[in-house]
């Protein structure tokens, strides 16, 4: 099944709590928005930051009440409709143990409807009790399809902010950049691409070493990285030669 199949299946099981530990918070919601075209719930996300709004498939609508975690849960408990709630950098607020007792009753659908929680975090580490009850879902990695579109997007964003001139472009060079790219989240494979085209407004061979270092860095901080080579084609990246 495809990624958003998958996620589709956990959702029509009223999943009672989900884990999603990513760096790509944006992909993810635009994940969970395709997904209401396939099982309708209501959508929201929730801040520190921003507090608790509903998002839906075209919607954002304006924060509901106080921003703070304990208001958060209080209100999705209170809720007439069932629905899922991205709960955004909401696993520090589980040191609380009045959050985590308030979690469990929403997960064990104690005085409120089937909601589907979905915590959302660079690194997710809940308590024993709680990751007892919580399934995780890994997003896939990006393919080079994906790759080669977040490719066209930094030129364009280069060629934007460098009043109109093209990325120079090495075909081979960025046939192998791409290969290099594979097993690294967009986010990171970003990072990497825009440092490599902003720095010179070219994509070529001189760009490999700097590639190399890097991923040595993110290797060194993450503790491991998984790379898929492949072959692929670069054709017409958009603002490039």
């Amino acid at each position: 099944m495809s990624e958003l199949q998958d996620l589709s299946a956990l959702i029509r099981a009223n999943t009672p709590l989900i884990i999603i530990e990513t760096q790509d918070e944006g992909r993810v919601v635009e994940l969970f928005r395709q997904t209401l075209m396939h099982v309708w719930r209501a959508l929201h996300r929730w801040s520190i930051t921003e507090g608790l709004r509903r998002i839906d498939m075209d919607r954002e609508d304006d924060p509901v009440g106080p921003p703070d975690a304990s208001s958060a849960l209080q209100m999705i408990r209170q809720a007439e409709q069932r629905g899922i709630y991205l709960l955004l950098d909401f696993h520090p607020y589980l040191g609380y143990a009045s959050h985590q007792r308030a979690l469990r009753d929403l997960i064990q659908r104690r005085h409120c409807e089937a909601h589907v929680l979905v915590l959302v975090g660079a690194k997710v580490e809940l308590p024993a009790e709680l990751e007892a009850l919580a399934t995780r879902f890994n997003p896939r990695l990006p393919d080079l399809n994906a790759l080669l579109k977040m490719l066209r997007e930094e030129a364009e964003a280069y060629a934007r902010e460098n009043g109109g001139r093209r990325v120079e472009v090495d075909n081979e060079a960025v046939q192998k950049i791409l290969h290099n790219l594979r097993g690294l989240s967009l986010v990171d494979a970003r990072r990497i691409a825009r440092q490599l085209i902003f720095a010179d407004g070219a994509l070529s061979q001189d760009d490999l070493p700097q590639l190399a270092r890097l991923k040595f860095e993110l290797l060194n901080r993450a503790g491991h990285l998984h790379y898929e080579y492949d072959t692929t084609r670069f054709a017409d990246v958009a603002g490039a030669n």
